[in-house]
């Protein structure tokens, strides 16, 4: 990349990644006053418990798989199958686990929406090596502008389900159907601006190379929001649901004042990296400038 290249794409990675976190955080906060007014907290605390594991490979994850497969800077057919079915070897282990420990966590929790909950999150979870070769899709181009736009639709169709389901009868699938409805919307929108879908075309070399790639990336960033996770999970074997739900309120709160500062800054780092890899003085350009 040239120094102007770098300094454009600096630029509008700034621009639309502050768009994307001010207005999907502004915009999931308002749905997520308004759900909290219409759902009782004890809700809010069994869909934590319920999550708490899958979101460790929907959230870190997904993004970590994009990050290996744009660091291979391989997107042939073969690549990308390959890349799919490596983090497919990760994705159905987790899902099956969630869906097999269910009654027993229901059970010991004794919150029977776990037993139902859960299992939905668990499927959920294979959708997430197809998200990320997509995504990588998407950000080898430095698309900052298409996720803000995936983003924002999303939110604001996953907030409408969840909203209009909670006040109905059936409003304690609300916080499910939520999110359901915003995998369902990213899975047709990246879609729709890929046009891949996984073939039959892989090489288990190049698998296990993505997997070597995938699993330090996965590593950092599931530990850098371990304590995270771990407070709602203690919360939970020590507190009822209620307790949970409180607790995940008020840091749904901090994540909507944080992440318009952070979130920018952290999108930018390993796609523009990557692009000047092997070049120190634009590393360190890219480095200062982030």
């Amino acid at each position: 990349m040239t120094e102007l290249s770098i300094s454009r794409a600096l630029r509008s990675g700034i621009l639309w990644s502050s768009i994307n976190a001010i207005l999907s955080q502004a915009a999931g906060f308002v749905i997520f006053l308004i759900l909290a007014r219409a759902l009782p907290p004890e809700l809010f605390g069994v869909v934590a418990l319920s999550s708490v594991v899958a979101d460790f490979l929907a959230n870190e994850g997904r993004y970590a798989g994009m990050d290996a497969v744009i660091q291979g800077n391989g997107y042939d057919g073969k690549t990308l199958n390959s890349a799919f079915y490596s983090l497919l070897s990760i994705a159905l282990p987790f899902s099956a686990l969630l869906v097999i420990a269910a009654p027993l966590v229901a059970d010991y929790q004794n919150a029977p929406l776990i037993r139902y909950f859960m299992p939905i999150f668990g499927l959920m979870l294979l959708a997430t090596p197809w998200l990320s070769v997509m995504d990588a899709l998407i950000m080898k181009d430095l698309g900052f502008k298409t996720f803000t736009q995936r983003n924002i639709i999303s939110t604001f169709a996953g907030g409408a389900a969840g909203i209009m389901l909670a006040f109905t009868p059936w409003g304690i699938w609300a916080l499910v159907a939520q999110r359901v409805v915003f995998l369902a919307a990213v899975l047709l929108f990246e879609y729709r601006c890929t046009r891949w879908r996984p073939g039959f075309d892989a090489d288990w070399r190049i698998a296990r190379s993505i997997l070597r790639r995938f699993i330090p990336l996965w590593s950092v960033a599931a530990l850098s929001l371990s304590m995270q996770r771990a407070v709602i999970f203690i919360f939970g074997l020590r507190y009822d649901e209620r307790t949970v739900g409180l607790f995940r309120a008020a840091d749904r709160i901090s994540e909507t004042m944080q992440g318009p500062l952070i979130g920018p800054l952290f999108s930018l780092w390993l796609p523009l990296m990557t692009k000047v890899r092997g070049d120190l003085v634009k590393e360190q350009e890219v480095y200062v400038a982030i």
